[in-house]
C-alpha cells in the first residue's frame, strides 16, 4: 500500500521525494507501533480474503464486498473485536492511502452494527482491589523475611494501587524514574497510554506511619536489588545474572498476582492488574478526595473517562435512596 495514492496519481508539482519521505514518517508516527502491528495484521487478512474472494481490490475497497466480508467474519468468529479491528484496519489502510474509506458506507454502517448487535456478549468486569486488601497482601508476604520475587509483587501491587498506575505505566519504568523525599516519592513517567504526545508527567506518592507505606516498601526493594539507574525495577529475575536488564512480562506478573489473590483468600478470576487502578480511584473517591485531585493524580484527559473507574462502596450505593427517608 502506498501511502497518498488515491489522492495523487502522479507526485504534484513542487514535491519532491523528500517531501514524499517525510509524509510517510508522519503518517507512520499517526499511530503507536502496536497499533501499526495490530491494523497491518488486519489488513492482510481482509487483503488476501478479497483477492480470492473474486480478485477484488482490497484498496479501494468495493462496499459490497468489504460487507460480504464482514458477515463472513461474524459467521467464522463470531467476535465483535475481530469485526472492530479489521473497520479501524481498513479505514486507517484507506485514509492513509488519502481514500473513501468503505467503512463510510451506508451498506457496510449497517453490516457492521448488526454485527456489533449479534456479536455482543455480556461484559464480567472485574473488582476493584480494596485498601483491606493491600493491608492482607501484607500480612501474607512479610517484609524483610519474604523473597526478592515475593518482594517485587507486594512493590509493583503496592505501587500501582498508590499511584493509580497501569501495568504498562510500571513495566516500563527504571530506577532512574523515582526520586525520594521526606515527603514522599516522585515517579517519573515519561509516557503513558494517556500521554501520547510524550509530554511526560509526575507521579506523588506520600510517605505515610503505615506498614504498607508505598514509599517504605520501594525503598527497601530498591536496596535489597542495589539497581543501577537504567535498570528496569519491576524486572525479571533469573538465576546468575545481574537484575533490571529485562522487564517482567504481562503473564508473569498476572500470575503472581493472582497468588497473592488466592494467598489471601480471594477468587482471583475475579481481579485483574487493572483492579488496582480502578479499585484505589474508588477508595479515594469514597473517602472524600476531589475531583480535580483525581484526574491529576491519575492523569486522566477527561472527567467522562475517569468516571468510569470510580466504584461505589456498598454504603455509598445506598445512599441516595437512604436520603430520601431521612428526617
Amino acid at each position: 500500500m502506498t501511502v497518498g495514492q488515491g489522492s495523487w496519481s502522479s507526485m504534484p508539482t513542487g514535491m519532491t521525494p523528500l517531501d514524499m519521505s517525510s509524509m510517510l514518517c508522519l503518517v507512520a508516527a499517526s499511530k503507536a507501533p502496536s497499533t501499526h502491528i495490530k491494523y497491518l495484521r488486519y489488513w492482510n487478512r481482509w487483503k488476501q480474503w478479497a483477492i480470492n474472494f473474486n480478485g477484488s481490490a482490497p484498496l479501494p475497497a468495493n462496499p459490497s464486498v468489504f460487507a460480504i466480508y464482514i458477515s463472513r467474519l461474524v459467521n467464522q468468529t463470531n467476535s465483535k473485536s475481530i469485526v472492530d479491528a479489521t473497520l479501524a484496519a481498513v479505514s486507517y489502510y484507506h485514509s492513509a492511502a488519502g481514500l473513501v474509506s468503505p467503512t463510510l458506507n451506508p451498506l457496510v454502517k449497517l453490516v457492521a452494527e448488526g454485527a456489533r448487535r449479534i456479536c455482543a456478549k455480556p461484559v464480567v468486569k472485574k473488582q476493584p482491589v480494596t485498601v483491606d486488601m493491600i493491608y492482607k497482601f501484607h500480612d501474607v508476604i512479610r517484609i524483610p523475611s519474604c523473597s526478592l520475587v515475593e518482594h517485587r509483587t507486594l512493590f509493583a501491587v503496592t505501587v500501582m494501587f498508590a499511584g493509580f498506575l497501569r501495568w504498562s505505566d510500571i513495566v516500563n519504568l527504571k530506577r532512574k524514574h523515582f526520586a525520594f523525599h521526606s515527603e514522599g516519592m516522585v515517579i517519573t513517567i515519561e509516557y503513558s497510554k494517556t500521554d501520547q504526545y510524550w509530554e511526560g508527567d509526575k507521579v506523588f506518592i506520600a510517605r505515610v506511619q503505615e506498614v504498607i507505606c508505598p514509599v517504605n516498601v520501594a525503598e527497601f526493594y530498591f536496596a535489597r536489588l542495589n539497581l543501577d539507574l537504567e535498570s528496569y525495577v519491576v524486572c525479571r529475575m533469573p538465576k546468575n545474572i545481574p537484575y533490571g536488564g529485562y522487564p517482567l512480562s504481562d503473564t508473569s506478573m498476572r500470575q503472581y498476582f493472582n497468588k497473592l489473590c488466592t494467598m489471601i483468600g480471594v477468587e482471583a478470576k475475579d481481579f485483574g492488574l487493572h483492579s488496582l487502578r480502578i479499585g484505589a480511584v474508588s477508595e479515594a473517591y469514597d473517602k472524600g478526595v476531589k475531583h480535580k485531585v483525581l484526574m491529576r493524580h491519575g492523569r486522566w484527559r477527561s472527567a467522562e473517562t475517569m468516571e468510569k473507574y470510580k466504584k461505589l462502596s456498598s454504603k455509598k450505593k445506598y445512599s441516595a435512596s437512604k436520603v430520601l427517608f431521612s428526617l
